[in-house]
């Protein structure tokens, strides 16, 4: 299946479009603009939630590379994927220790596309029935300085995290820095 050519391009604003969240057991709705208006982000995309290259690669060395991240300016870390708010939340508190907040560390935005409003609108959507999964986000990673792309990673093949890895990134965040 061939991979969805990406509408971000390096240099141009994130495009605008919204993300759910679950903040003390309530469904929020937040702007991209908003959430990445100001200082350093990171936006990994994920095809799910529980899934094996997610749960056992992505989203655990994310969380272990936090304080690295940190340490390159990133103020905050978002995961996108296209389940529901509920189902980012328990995917989250599954890592309980890692995924602890911290003032020391970058808030880890757990972003629920269940639409996939966002996912369309970043040219990084794929489908993934013939695999029983829908449709679903592509792997990938952004550096995001005040809502502009500054790297953007291809989309990585099915059941491969290595270009878009936390240790991509911060290859990256080496080179920008």
């Amino acid at each position: 299946m061939p991979l969805a050519k990406p509408i971000l391009r390096q240099g141009a604003a994130l495009p605008h479009t919204f993300f759910f969240v679950l903040t003390e057991g309530k469904v929020e709705r937040i702007a991209s603009a908003s959430l990445f208006a100001t200082g350093r982000s990171v936006l990994f995309g994920m095809p799910g939630a529980f899934t094996p290259v997610c749960s056992k690669d992505h989203l655990p060395e994310v969380l272990r590379e936090r304080t690295a991240l940190r340490d390159h300016g990133v103020e905050r870390i978002a995961c996108l994927t296209t389940q529901d708010p509920f189902v980012m939340q328990a995917w989250r508190e599954s890592y309980a220790l890692l995924a602890e907040e911290s003032d020391d560390l970058p808030p880890l935005l757990m972003l629920s596309d269940a639409s996939r409003e966002a996912t369309r609108a970043f040219g990084m959507e794929t489908d993934l029935s013939p695999f029983g999964l829908g449709k679903r986000c592509l792997r990938f990673a952004v550096i995001l300085d005040c809502g502009v792309v500054r790297w953007l990673s291809a989309p990585e093949a099915r059941g491969e995290c290595r270009i878009s890895s936390a240790g991509a990134v911060l290859d990256a965040l080496t080179e920008l820095d």
